[in-house]
Order: structure tokens, then sequence, then C-alpha cells
């Protein structure tokens, strides 16, 4: 839902009475916090729940035209899980339930703490410097380009739990308590840290049916008051993870400088053990992951990184489930030329995909004629102007074309020095048979990040004589480092051969020093330069 006071899309979700179960993780049980959660789900299971089939029936095809406009609008709320959503929902599961380990309210002094209305000064204070029980469950971020499924992946993830989870009593003891287990909501656009408080007040009332932004927006609070009270709130609704999208406009912020906001992240991972998960568009990784990067030290969980399909089987699926919705009178069969010109139209990219192909159905059935190749392709010039550049620049996958986009073009180097230096990071995190991880496929990888060409080829080349049994990502991450290694190499101990093209003046200067001719003479042999000669006699006969 989108907030009227604050313009900032905060999503909600169900609320749930506790059932208590025990789990296979012995660590897990006797925490009500834990044991009230849905069960761990397997990748079927966690299939099932991620993904969202719109309505759709042949029979509307014989619909009015204006009705089947209508119908072909439910294609937004598609979601189709691949591997990227698994391992997000994975690494979401383990990280909320982490997170609780430190926090269970059957320890004596938690029921103690608990049990105020309002918390005790001892408490206060500990929220306001550290917190005893410190939890090894650190959050991560999901960087990507903008239309790739990130915010829709965490959401459909976030809603196979109950947001507030209503306690009475475990275990025979009174327990009466509202547990949230996720917020989640966009970064204010102007990056401000008092903005982004007022928005979690925000969420925790629209989760609860409370009134803290009203309280908390009275009298002349300052902007540790806020950042202590939604500490306190966390604390006192145990609060399982918390989600800031759009995380790049934290960079818009002017008072005390967009510093600020991560470090108040940091606090909430590091004093409360409360997991924070950031998500964003390129335009947040280099700083975002330099920020973050000790708060997360300990962490198993890495970042990830989404970048736009690639044309392969799981490109296929989605063009087979999208083609299912059709509302065309005459339904286009699935053939490998119309997925690949639907491919090549939107870079990959699911959401222009989608789009496109959306707007193709509308003109189709308004101007009565069927939706194949040709027509795709004319709506894609069309309708696509405004984003063209940017899909030529992803297409081209070189930085010096995806650089002009903040939101396409990654820092490399620095990205990697952040995070895949630390135990377990991973980027482009995709379930791939080791027989895809050849040269080819690893050096394109690196090219997309912005690495040279040449660079990123003997990168990839030499990880792969030792790859062994190493998934792709694993080299993705060990190609990078060795990029980077080559990159930062004195100018001296690198050997980086130069691309010619036909005419190139430098292969003729080597021709000339290869064969002992002037320079001169090979260039008016080729046509480069006039023949003095000949140039004075042509002029002196006119």
């Amino acid at each position: 839902m989108v907030n009227a006071m604050s313009n900032i899309r905060i999503l909600t979700g169900e609320k749930w009475d506790a059932e208590y179960r025990r789990t296979p993780v012995n660590e897990y049980n006797w925490n009500p916090w834990i044991e009230a959660l849905p069960p761990i789900m397997d990748e079927e299971e966690a299939t099932k729940k991620i993904k969202s089939s719109p309505q759709f029936a042949a029979t509307e095809r014989q619909l009015p035209s204006e009705i089947r406009g209508h119908c072909i609008h439910r294609l937004t709320e598609l979601c189709q899980p691949f591997s990227r959503h698994l391992l997000l929902e994975q690494a979401v599961s383990r990280v909320i339930r982490a997170g609780y380990k430190a926090r269970n309210p059957l320890r004596p002094d938690f029921i103690a703490r608990l049990r105020e209305p309002e918390l005790p000064e001892s408490v206060l204070s500990a929220l306001r410097s550290d917190f005893p029980y410190r939890s090894s469950a650190n959050g991560f971020a999901v960087f990507g380009y903008s239309g790739v499924g990130k915010s829709t992946a965490i959401e459909r993830i976030l809603l196979t739990y109950p947001q507030v989870i209503r306690h009475i009593a475990y275990e025979g003891h009174p327990l009466p308590y509202q547990q949230v287990v996720w917020l989640k909501l966009d970064c204010p656009h102007d990056g401000s840290l008092r903005a982004l408080c007022l928005t979690i007040f925000q969420a925790f009332d629209n989760a609860l049916g409370t009134n803290y932004r009203e309280k908390y927006s009275k009298g002349h609070k300052t902007i540790e008051d806020l950042i202590l009270a939604t500490r306190q709130l966390a604390w006192i609704h145990a609060l399982g993870v918390l989600v800031i999208d759009e995380i790049q406009n934290y960079t818009q912020a002017k008072t005390g400088g967009p510093d600020n906001m991560l470090n108040y992240l940091v606090s909430l991972d590091n004093m409360l053990g409360v997991p924070v998960i950031t998500v964003g568009t390129t335009k947040a990784i280099k700083n975002v992951t330099r920020q973050l990067r000790n708060a997360r030290r300990a962490t198993g969980q890495g970042d990830f990184f989404w970048d736009q399909f690639e044309f392969d089987d799981e490109w296929t699926t989605l063009v087979k489930v999208l083609l299912k919705y059709q509302w065309v009178e005459e339904p286009q069969e699935f053939t490998e030329d119309f997925s690949k010109v639907l491919y090549e139209e939107s870079a990959g990219i699911t959401d222009i995909a989608v789009k496109l192909y959306m707007m193709a159905q509308y003109k189709a059935i308004f101007k009565g004629v069927t939706l194949d190749i040709p027509f795709l392709k004319s709506i894609a010039q069309e309708c696509l102007q405004l984003v063209r550049p940017m899909i030529n620049a992803l297409k081209s996958r070189q930085s010096v074309d995806l650089q002009k986009y903040e939101d396409l073009y990654v820092e490399w180097g620095d990205y990697a020095k952040n995070m895949f230096c630390r135990s377990g990071a991973s980027v482009n995190p995709e379930d791939f048979d080791t027989t895809l991880a050849d040269v080819g496929r690893i050096t394109d990888f690196l090219v997309r990040g912005g690495i040279h060409f040449e660079l990123a080829k003997k990168a990839a080349i030499d990880v792969m004589r030792e790859a062994g049994d190493s998934s792709l990502p694993e080299l993705n991450q060990q190609a990078f480092l060795r990029a980077i290694e080559l990159q930062n190499a004195p100018i001296a101990a690198r050997k980086v051969e130069p691309q010619y093209t036909e005419g190139d003046l430098r292969l003729l200067a080597q021709a000339a020093k290869d064969t002992g001719a002037l320079l001169s003479s090979v260039l008016e042999k080729e046509g480069v330069i006039a023949d003095v000669e000949s140039t004075l006699a042509a002029k002196a006969a006119s």
C-alpha cells in the first residue's frame, strides 16, 4: 500500500494467531518467536508460495476489445520464481530465524523487560549505547538493474510469512504480545534519517493499528529521540527483519550526510540483532557495501546482484509462461524466434519484456491484427523510445555505454573489494551447472560489470585453469578478484594486447617499422595521406 501521509510505499501483510511447532533445527526450539513462524520451506513449496499467476480464461478472448484491454493489465501481477528467487528466499528464512535466536522471550530478563508497557531506564540505557545480546543474524543487500524484479521478489517472499503474530500464552505461561515478523518500506525520497524514522513508525501503525507516528511526530523531538524510539519499538514488538527498498535514495540526504542513515541501520543490526535487508539499484552499490561491510563481517549470507536474464532455459520458461496469457483472438504459439525477439527488444529486463508484451497485445486487439514477430518489433520501436538508449547500453554490455546510466553501471572494482573479500559472498547467485562455467560466459559476465575485455578474458582463463568443481558464481567471484588484481598491477607488469581494426594507423606504423620503409611512404601507399609529388605535379599542370 501507499501511505497518504508520507507518499512512501509500505507493504502490509496478514495477522495470524500463534501456533507453535518444533523445528528440525535444535537451537530454534523453545523460542516462541521462532516456533510461531511457518515451517522452513523446501524449494518446491517455496516456488508455489512465491509464484503469482494472474486470472485467465480462454473464453475471455471473445469479450469486447475494451474489456480485454483491462484483462491484459493482470499481467502486472505475474511472478514466476527462478533459481535467484529461491536463493533469496532461503537467505531471508535464515536471517529471520537467526535474528530471533538471541532474543528468546523465555529468558527471565527478557520477560521482565517485555512486561513493562514502557521500557525501564536500564533497557533504554542499553538501547542508547549497546545491547548485551548480540546476534549473528546480519542482514544483506540485494542490488541490481531497475526492472529485474528485486522488489517483487522480496515482497512475494515476505508475504509467505504473516506480518504480525498474536501471542497469548506459551507452554502455559502468559505471553500477551504482538510479534512483528517483518517491515518493508521504501527509503524516503530525500534520504533523510528523520523521514525514515517516521516511515518506520507508520509501518508499525499499519501492521498493528497503533498511532506511533502521530505520537512521535508531536513536540520537538530530536533525531536522537526518534532513533531511540524506533529501536524501542523494534525491541518491544520483536521485529524479525527490516527491509528498506530504494536504498539508492539515501544518497540524496543533506542534513548529516548520507552516512547517517547507514550508521543507523548498522546500529539496528549490532545493538538489537534485527537484521536489515537493503534493496536498490546499482547506483547504491559502492557506498552501501563500503558502509555496511563491517557490520556484516561475520555473516555467511553474502549480498545478491540481480542483472538481466541470459537467453537461456529460464528465459524460455518466462516467455512460455507469458504466452499462456493471451487475449488476442488468435494466440501466438511459442517459437524460439519469438522468444529471441522479445529478449533482444527488452535486453533481458523482465519488466520491459512484460510491458512490451502487454503493449503489443493492446495494439493487436484494437487493430485487429496477429501478435506475430514483425508486429512485436514494430511496437517495440514505437513504444520503447524513451528506454531505447538504456536497452542499447545493456545489449552492448560495454562499460563506456553503461556508465551513462547510474542505475545500470557498476564500479565493480570497489564493489568486489568491499563484498567479495568476505567469506561466503556471492554475486548473481544462480544455480547453474558447472558445465556452463566456461571462459566465454565468465568473460561476458566481467565485461558487463565494466571490466576491460582483455583483462576479463585473461582473468577468466586464469580461474578456469584451476576451476575444479567450482560453480559459476564462485568462478565469477574468483574472476572478479583476479581482474582487480590485474587492474591494480603496475603498468609494466600488465600485458594487455591492443585491439586493432582494419586501417589502424598503429598497424601501418608497425608495418613500416618491420619492413624498414619510410612511414610516409606506407601512409601514401595506403591512401592515408596524399602523394606529395603527384599532388604538386597535378597542381602545376592545372
